[in-house]
């Protein structure tokens, strides 16, 4: 890692590097510019190329390209070295990353990408395109904006593409159908896979064309495939939008249209309007809102949720004003509210999208926006309306709404955020904020009467076996020292049944993922170790198949660590005080409020120690829903990539700690009893 960062370091000079965002003035030997981290009008920001280094005088941010970029970009070290040796065109040699092959192949998909969007523009300029120019003209788009998002054409003819591509030999075909861009007919021939349409190319937040959305023109709704010269035999309606297909490059969940675009107004002002349309977020740039991002023809999904998590702390869900818009934006706020962000929801006209809006009249749009519903406001009015409750309702009716919008409190990670969530609801439903407080307390999973012993170990995997067979595991890890410092870390070697297993596992550990026959003394291990490495070798194992282990093992080591929780909070809440439904509590942790030595008690202690309980019931309660609905998410997840995934393995370990610490705090009863 270390020999990969110095050599991206060196071909990447700092100066060209910043320059890339921002113009730099001169400055003697170095240059200076306006910090892109703070507000200021005098250039405080220098930049020492000599050094590789940068230093804002004013705010004191500095560091090299590597921090500048994952600054800039809102990236992880990994991501920023990746992006910086793809800038330089550099292949990483670190274990477990790209192979030259697919390194190089990645570069010739990015070009072929580019070279393909260049040409849609070509189209949309050409006298062919003039339809094309005029659909977009009428939607109010000017030149600029067109030009900015290099929106293109692609004609109604069958192969004027596939003529271009063709010269280019049969891999670029290949990998142009793999993209999308033709298509193969039922007799062989190859056509144009986004026959008259207006094309959207959709880019990362580096600039870079990944895939494209094509929305069909007037009159060209139905579509043919094999005719006599392989184009068609019968007709089938067109949908209005496509997309290109998945690919390492094309992954709609973690990319938002507009993101380039908009990265400056992002990274500047922190706030993200999240729409549905292409069209709504050119329309929206076009009028000054340049933090306009959305989704890629689906609603909002997990990945999309971490990527905007990192690029904004203030979300506006901008949708359709329809009933299908706002049926999306309660979709989106149960996504979204486990997240530290301020999310609030645009209540736009009956019937109106954001593109129209915009056009007639920017001031209403920005109105709009500053009077954004906060999240859960949100969903408590939409259930109220979709309900039909009033002031004159009963109070079953108002009970019906009121837990319905407790499935929302309950993925809410902050006691505050409850607590205030509570009153809203009490506020629009009109009942007291106690009753519903009580109400909500009654509404958890009952506690079950279940005592546990306090000196249980630490969650762990459980040592049940994976798919049978727990040399899978080894494989996994033998494959690669990333992978294996994850899954030896759920599957700990003293989880292994098999002795040998057991030893080679713990071996790994020790020497950081690496392990050799060299290595191995043992004759037993070490033909253990042979036949697994030759099995390696024969059929490999590649990301998806670790991937899917990783999650296998994540989901395990999750129901043990649930359990586990489950047992603690059978014990606290049935060793402790008579005490009732829990309330909401203000404490985060069983730690900050649940432990009174037996030095401190006064005459108000069964109060304080039923206050105690409740703290605890309320934070072990919290960790089971946390625990059920990642599990639920990883169990829900069909396809994923490992770097995700291990995101989320590394959050839940590096937190297991923390909850170790808490979930061991003594909880006192009147009766003087500890209950740990």
């Amino acid at each position: 890692m270390n020999d990969d960062r110095e050599r991206v370091r060196d071909a990447n000079p700092i100066a060209d590097v910043i320059q890339e965002y921002f113009p730099l003035l001169p400055d003697g030997h170095k240059f200076k510019a306006l910090c892109p981290f703070h507000r200021e009008k005098t250039p405080s920001f220098k930049v020492d190329p000599e050094r590789g280094s940068y230093h804002c005088f004013g705010c004191d941010e500095r560091g090299d390209i590597f921090t500048f970029v994952m600054r800039l970009d809102n990236l992880e070290f990994r991501d920023a070295l990746q992006q910086l040796a793809n800038r330089a065109g550099i292949r990483l040699e670190r274990r477990g990353g790209p192979t030259s092959e697919e390194y190089d192949l990645r570069k010739r998909d990015l070009s072929l990408l580019d070279r393909a969007a260049t040409w849609f523009q070509n189209q949309l300029a050409a006298p062919q395109g003039a339809g094309a120019r005029e659909y977009l003209e009428e939607r109010g788009f000017t030149t600029d904006a067109i030009a900015r998002f290099r929106i293109g054409y692609s004609p109604p003819s069958w192969q004027t593409l596939a003529e271009v591509l063709n010269p280019l030999g049969l891999e670029s075909v290949a990998r142009a159908k793999t993209m999308g861009l033709l298509r193969e007919a039922k007799s062989g021939r190859t056509y144009d896979g986004y026959r008259n349409r207006v094309i959207f190319p959709i880019r990362t937040a580096q600039g870079y064309v990944v895939g494209f959305g094509g929305r069909i023109l007037e009159g060209a709704e139905s579509s043919d495939e094999t005719t006599s010269d392989g184009a068609a035999s019968s007709e089938r309606k067109e949908p209005k939008y496509i997309n290109s297909p998945e690919s390492p490059l094309f992954r709609k969940g973690e990319l938002l249209y507009g993101h380039f675009e908009g990265r400056e107004t992002l990274r500047r002002t922190r706030t993200m309007l999240l729409m549905e349309g292409y069209t709504d977020v050119m329309m929206a740039h076009q009028a000054g809102f340049e933090g306009a991002v959305a989704t890629l023809g689906t609603a909002l999904a997990e990945p999309n949720v971490d990527t905007v998590s990192r690029h904004c702390e203030r979300l506006v869900l901008v949708f359709d004003g329809d009933e299908a818009g706002r049926r999306a934006a309660v979709k989106a706020v149960r996504l979204l509210l486990p997240q530290s962000l301020d999310v609030s929801v645009a209540v736009l006209p009956a019937g109106v999208d954001p593109c129209d809006l915009i056009r007639r009249s920017p001031d209403e749009f920005s109105t709009a926006i500053e009077q954004a519903k906060e999240a859960l406001a949100f969903v408590v009015d939409e259930a109220i309306r979709t309900h039909g409750l009033s002031s004159e309702s009963p109070g079953p009716a108002k009970e019906q709404v009121a837990r319905h919008c407790f499935e929302y409190l309950h993925l809410m990670d902050s006691a505050i955020r409850v607590q205030e969530g509570l009153r809203v609801i009490a506020r629009r439903i009109g009942v007291g904020d106690s009753i519903l407080n009580r109400e909500f307390g009654r509404a958890r999973p009952p506690a079950p009467a279940r005592q546990v012993h306090s000196h249980e170990p630490p969650p762990r995997a459980p040592s049940r076996r994976i798919a049978g067979d727990e040399e899978w595991i080894l494989l996994g890890a033998l494959a690669s020292a990333e992978w294996a410092q994850l899954l030896l870390q759920l599957h700990p070697p003293a989880s292994f049944a098999e002795p040998v297993l057991n030893r080679l596992a713990n071996q790994l550990v020790k020497q950081d993922g690496v392990l050799t026959p060299l290595d191995v003394e043992d004759p037993g291990e070490k033909s253990k170790l042979l036949g697994l490495t030759e099995r390696l070798e024969d059929n490999g194992f590649d990301e998806e198949r670790a991937t899917h282990l990783l999650r296998d093992l994540l989901v395990r080591w999750l129901e043990s660590c649930y359990e586990r929780v489950t047992a603690r909070r059978g014990a606290t809440a049935w060793g402790g005080p008579n005490t009732g439904s829990p309330t909401v509590a203000d404490a985060p942790s069983i730690s900050s409020g649940g432990v009174t030595s037996t030095t401190e008690r006064t005459s108000n202690e069964p109060r304080v120690a039923a206050r105690s309980t409740a703290d605890a019931v309320e934070a072990l309660t919290r960790r089971q829903l946390e625990i059920r609905t990642e599990i639920a998410r990883l169990k829900g997840t069909q396809k994923g990539d490992w770097r995700t995934l291990s995101e989320t393995a590394e959050r839940w370990l590096s937190n297991t700690e923390s909850y170790d610490q808490s979930a061991s705090a003594e909880v006192v009863t009147p009766a003087g009893e500890r209950h740990s």
